[in-house]
Formats: C-alpha cells, sequence, structure tokens
C-alpha cells in the first residue's frame, strides 16, 4: 500500500503592502464621499430650511395678531402665550430673528440663509442683501409692503428693476434709483431676475 505525502499549506496573513493598499483606497474614498456629501452644506440647508419655516409660522401667528388687535406687534416677544409658546430663533446663532415694524399696518423679519446660491434669495429680491445694513439674504413681510431690498453692490454697469403702470404688462426698465425700498434692483440685469411679478416693481 503505496502512501501519498500530505502537503499542508502554509496559511498567509495579509502583508503590510495589502494592508496600506487597502487603507489608502478607504481613505481616497472616504475623501470624495466627503467631498460629493459636503456635510457643512447639507447641515446649512437643514438650517435655512428651519430658518424658513420659522419665518413662515411667525407670518401666520402676526396675521392672526392683526386679526385680533389690529396692529402688528411692537416685537415678537408680544406673541408670547397668546399666539405662540415660544418665539423660534435661528438654529445656529440661537439669536432672534430680525424683527421690524415701521407702523401698526406694516413688519418685515429678516434672516440670513446659509446656502447663498439658494432660489429663494432672488424670489424676494435680496441677491445684493436685505434689511438693516443690508446683512441679511431672505426675509417675510407683511403683504402691504415689500422686503427692504439693496442696491447691488459694486454695480458698475447698469441698475435694472420692474415697472408697472397698472395698464398693460410690468416691464424690466434701467432704473437710476428706485425710490421703492421693497424692490430689488438688479445689477446689469435687463430680465430683472428672469421675470418682472408685482412684488418686484420699482418706482422710477
Amino acid at each position: 500500500m503505496v502512501h501519498c505525502p500530505i502537503f499542508l499549506k502554509k496559511e498567509q496573513g495579509i502583508s503590510i503592502t495589502e494592508l496600506l493598499i487597502v487603507v489608502a483606497f478607504l481613505a481616497v474614498m472616504t475623501v470624495l464621499l466627503l467631498v460629493y456629501l459636503n456635510p457643512g452644506a447639507q447641515l446649512g440647508k437643514a438650517r435655512d430650511a428651519r430658518r424658513k419655516s420659522d419665518l413662515s409660522k411667525l407670518k401666520n401667528v402676526l396675521e392672526d395678531y392683526y386679526n385680533d388687535k389690529k396692529c402688528y406687534p411692537s416685537g415678537l416677544g408680544d406673541l408670547v402665550s397668546d399666539y405662540i409658546g415660544q418665539v423660534p430663533t435661528d438654529p445656529l446663532t440661537k439669536d432672534d430673528y430680525a424683527y421690524s415694524r415701521s407702523d401698526c399696518d406694516t413688519y418685515r423679519i429678516y434672516v440670513e440663509l446659509d446656502y447663498e446660491k439658494d432660489p429663494a434669495i432672488a424670489e424676494v429680491g435680496c441677491q445684493g442683501g436685505c434689511g438693516p445694513g443690508c446683512v441679511y439674504n431672505y426675509g417675510v413681510c407683511s403683504s402691504n409692503v415689500g422686503l427692504e431690498a439693496c442696491t447691488p453692490e459694486g454695480c458698475a454697469g447698469e441698475l435694472w428693476g420692474c415697472q408697472g403702470t397698472g395698464v398693460g404688462p410690468i416691464e424690466c426698465n434701467r432704473f437710476d434709483t428706485c425710490v421703492n425700498p421693497g424692490a430689488p434692483l438688479y445689477c446689469n440685469d435687463p430680465s430683472c431676475g428672469g421675470g418682472c411679478t408685482v412684488d418686484k416693481i420699482c418706482s422710477p
């Protein structure tokens, strides 16, 4: 009887070179994933969604307050208890939202969104800044006024704004100044930010 020799294969571990290749691959994939997902930008967008939701909620509460008292409050703190449990604050800074009331019938609330390319900024006409010091880029206001939009900074060319006479369409025309601070001016943009609507009207 012939016995065949049995050869045992020696088990081998992972070499240092293979381990380094795997680690390098994982590092590259992690960096690419972080660049693609951009968690900082995603967090900023989440905060912006909260800010918009807060301002929308405040707008509704302010209308309830006005319907009852025939005057908007002098400050958002006046809403507490009867109309809202707690006034929302900025999710990042925890500061109060910038509220202003010029008279009983008008108010404006401003905030600065993190994501500067948010289409909502152009929709409210705050591309060049809004509100006190032009430091805000989004806001809500009573229906009888607009946000206080600022002239685009550093505009060396033509300024354009929407003009309506009440007869015919609203047109985008060149302006030297905008008398109505609630409507935006656009720098070198004869389309006035993609088209004119009632809330974009300036008076020459």
